[in-house]
């Protein structure tokens, strides 16, 4: 096979596959890098490496989520930026907010998150509650590096979408 004809087969196959892979990593699942310190000692814990994780978007939409969840949204301050966070608190739940030294009643429809390294962490203790709505994904799985490959970022196994009524917090 000529490198022409080669060339003409891989633009094709590239061209078929894109709206695929479009689809699966903007509905089923991507990889993102986790880039700063914000989450350590779980992700980046020696700061010398970024780690890259498995997040899920699928049904997302149906917005279940638990405290202690780790999620990737779009920053209620700079759209087009995205952070991974911890579920703190989800809605209708009292959070105290360390920085206006007070309780605060997590809205309808909204989250808390914060970074488990709280001195390196810019989250809703300084833009406040996280609407549903900027939530992309749960982060799964650490896939990058290898020696960390497969680190478990769930509390619960994914299967368990549907029975959330089961688990205490």
């Amino acid at each position: 096979m000529k490198l022409e004809e080669l060339l003409k087969h891989g633009f094709r196959g590239a061209i078929l596959a894109l709206p695929f892979l479009t689809t699966f990593m903007d509905k089923i699942a991507t990889i993102s890098l986790v880039d700063g310190t914000s989450m350590q000692p779980l992700l980046n814990p020696t700061g010398l490496h970024s780690d890259w994780v498995l997040i899920k978007r699928w049904h997302m939409d149906d917005y279940f989520l638990r405290k202690g969840d780790i999620i990737s949204f779009e920053s209620p301050r700079e759209p087009g930026t995205y952070m991974i966070k911890r579920v703190k608190a989800l809605e209708n739940e009292m959070i105290y907010d360390t920085t206006k030294q007070k309780e605060t009643r997590v809205p309808q429809g909204h989250l808390w998150v914060e970074g488990d390294n709280k001195r390196a962490s810019y989250d809703s203790r300084h833009f406040g509650c996280v609407t549903r709505g900027l939530v992309t994904g749960r982060a799964l799985y650490i896939i990058w590096p290898p020696k960390r490959f497969g680190t478990k970022l769930t509390l619960l196994n994914d299967d368990d979408d549907s029975d959330n009524d089961d688990h205490d917090d």
